[in-house]
């Protein structure tokens, strides 16, 4: 939260929560200029769209507690990719080896476009 806050190209941060967790949440984020607390829903995707909902208008960033070391870069690359199209999402190569098939695995999967993407699942975003 603080590397977001103190970031210079971010104006606001806003959290979402999930239900019942508000007590806890404030006294975690005490002192961080947060604005009031959003409910989540029952998915993280369904977070996404109540924060998204109570935010209105401009860019928003969606930031999970999952990965909680959020470099700049990664921040100023989204934005920069922004100003470009809708929507921009933080993605790592996959390096494992992957495999097809049922109980006997076939050929493996040529890997060289499949990227980890690192955030709830946009396709339910719609609004």
């Amino acid at each position: 939260m603080e590397a977001l806050i103190r970031h210079p190209s971010i104006d606001q941060v806003r959290v979402v929560i999930g239900e019942g967790q508000d007590g806890h949440a404030r006294e975690a984020l005490d002192g961080l200029a947060v604005g009031d607390l959003i409910i989540g829903g029952a998915e993280r995707s369904n977070s996404v769209l109540n924060g998204l909902h109570a935010i209105g208008e401009g860019a928003v960033l969606v930031h999970d507690a999952a990965r909680p070391f959020c470099p700049p870069e990664v921040v100023e690359r989204l934005l920069a990719a922004l100003e470009q199209a809708d929507g921009s999402v933080p993605v790592l190569p996959v390096a494992d080896t992957l495999a097809s098939g049922g109980q006997f695995l076939e050929a493996p999967v040529d890997r060289r476009n499949l990227f980890r993407v690192q955030t709830p699942r946009p396709s339910t975003w719609r609004t």
